[in-house]
């Protein structure tokens, strides 16, 4: 079978040259994305993905591979808050961080405790707002 799609997909791709547009494109995702202009609400954080800086008013979601309890902080570790994973059903657990409670110009700083493991991650991780 993958013989078969991959010439299916060749053939997609000439028509699509051929005529200058993209053959096969579902016209919900041209409004959604092309029309509309809609982005995702999230960024997204994973140990393969570190960001460093997060826009003002995105949601930071942090996923990982196993069940976590995130400690996280956005004034020096004065006050803390504490984020339990969910997991999604796909191998991933996430935490969201609203936008809200994140001022531009501040910092984040966070670390995980691994329930699984009975173990902290022994590291923070620091992401500025702006």
């Amino acid at each position: 079978m993958p013989l078969v799609w991959v010439r299916s997909e060749y053939l997609c791709l000439a028509r699509s040259l051929e005529d200058g547009v993209v053959f096969d494109m579902p016209p919900q995702t041209v409004l959604r994305y092309i029309k509309e202009k809609t982005v995702s609400p999230f960024i997204i954080w994973r140990f393969n993905h570190q960001i460093r800086t997060l826009p003002p008013g995105k949601t930071l979601r942090i996923e990982t591979l196993a069940p976590a309890q995130l400690r996280w902080s956005a004034d020096e570790w004065q006050t803390s808050r504490e984020e339990t994973s969910r997991d999604t059903g796909l191998g991933v657990h996430v935490m969201d961080l609203s936008g809200a409670k994140l001022s531009p110009g501040g910092t984040l700083l966070f670390t995980f405790y691994w329930p699984e493991a009975k173990r902290w991650e022994g590291k923070n991780f620091k992401i500025k707002v702006r």
